[in-house]
């Protein structure tokens, strides 16, 4: 099962000093964002985001998987990001190995 079928719904997020973003999916604990043809995974806990990709022209549609181990977006194109939870997790870790 798929969740987080949103298409462009308008949301502000400050984010990179952009504040008009496309909320594109939305999960539990992630975002799936765009401006323009960037796209970026948002984590909700920590505000962190990453690049997913760009295309040429904006991005269709976005989903994030019912378990959030994978997300895909489409456009001229189709990106499909693999463990999103491990990502995050060793980021996590990373950050509080510096405290």
């Amino acid at each position: 099962m798929l969740t987080g079928l949103n298409l462009h719904k308008r949301n502000k997020h400050d984010i990179l000093g952009v504040i008009d973003m496309k909320q594109m999916a939305e999960s539990r604990n992630y975002l799936i964002l765009n401006e323009y043809e960037k796209v970026f995974l948002k984590l909700k806990e920590t505000s962190q985001l990453i690049l997913i990709g760009e295309f040429y022209g904006d991005p269709d549609v976005a989903l994030i998987s019912a378990d959030e181990k994978y997300c895909a977006v489409g456009g001229e194109g189709v990106i499909i990001y693999y463990t999103i939870n491990e990502h995050f997790q060793n980021e996590l870790v990373k950050m509080h190995k510096k405290d």
